[in-house]
Parts: structure tokens; C-alpha cells; sequence
């Protein structure tokens, strides 16, 4: 993960300047996370977001790695604009399987790098076993960033392509 980030790096991005001392990840993450599984309805989810006024849940398996993560977007652009019920569409239908995860103990610019990179607004802090003990957003790095860092970080993850849609 932290190699990724050095990668981008030598590749030509612009090194930053370090403060005295440096910020982790656990330092700026939201650690009360909730997991959903797969088999949740997206019912249930979306009550879980408004309850803790958030927009993304990480989704876990049996033994509670997580696997990917389903996000408000997702819900209304892959099922409700769709026609899909969310009283029964699962989770596992329209959930994002693609992780961008690092661990609590990472340098924030190797959060900040995988937000780039991976063009996603929130990177999920994990154990060496997946499970997810933190998640670091773009108002987490807005809170504690210069404002260039910031303006360059959302620049690269505003710059999505467009998904096709089924």
C-alpha cells in the first residue's frame, strides 16, 4: 500500500513538505465503523446511513474482512434509478467490489495518494486480517491539509470516468 504511494510519487508527482511530525491515518480517521453484509437489503443499509449520517458502509464477509463498500451513490444510481426495490435489492448487487484500503498506522499522504490513484473520496483503514478499523474521507483530509494538498486531492478524484451502467 505505502509502496503504491512511494510509486506514484517517483513518478513524478511533486514531493510535499513534511511537518515535524508526520499525521497517520489513525490520527484523522472516523474509527466507529459499521459493516453490512452482502445479503442486506438496501433498505436496511439506508436506514443505517441516515442513522449515522453517513454516506458509505464498508460490506464484510463471514469473518468480517471487508470486500468492497456500498455508498449512497451507489443505491440510488445502480438500483433505485434503475426500478430496483430496495426492500429487495441485497447489497451484493450493487455494492463497489473495488477496495482502496490502508492501515491505521499509514503516513495520511499514502491515504491521500490512494484517493488519487484509485480516484475514490474515502479509503477504508484496515487490520493485517481486512477487517475494517477506520475510514479516512476527503473532509478528513480537508480538516488537516493545506488548502493546495486538498484542491489537488479532490481535483484527481473529481476526475472520474463515466461507468456504464447496466
Amino acid at each position: 500500500r505505502v509502496a503504491a504511494a512511494v510509486a506514484i510519487r517517483e513518478a513524478g508527482a511533486v514531493p510535499r513538505p513534511r511537518a515535524s511530525r508526520e499525521l497517520r491515518c489513525r490520527d484523522v480517521m472516523r474509527s466507529d465503523v459499521e459493516c453490512c453484509a452482502r445479503e442486506e437489503t438496501l433498505a436496511t443499509v439506508s436506514r443505517l446511513m441516515r442513522r449515522r449520517n453517513v454516506g458509505f458502509v464498508p460490506v464484510c464477509d463471514d469473518d468480517g474482512a471487508a470486500i468492497g463498500a456500498v455508498t449512497d451513490r451507489d443505491i440510488v444510481v445502480r438500483a433505485v434509478a434503475m426500478g430496483r426495490s430496495p426492500e429487495q435489492t441485497n447489497v451484493g448487487t450493487v455494492f463497489t467490489p473495488e477496495l482502496a484500503s490502508c492501515s491505521p498506522d499509514d503516513p495520511l499522504h499514502a491515504a491521500e495518494d490512494l484517493m488519487e490513484q484509485h480516484k475514490k473520496s474515502r479509503i477504508i483503514c484496515t487490520d493485517a486480517a481486512r477487517r475494517p478499523l477506520g475510514v479516512v474521507s476527503l473532509s478528513d483530509v480537508a480538516r488537516v491539509e493545506g488548502v493546495n494538498r486538498v484542491a489537488r486531492v479532490i481535483r484527481a478524484v473529481s476526475t472520474r470516468r463515466p461507468q456504464p451502467w447496466p
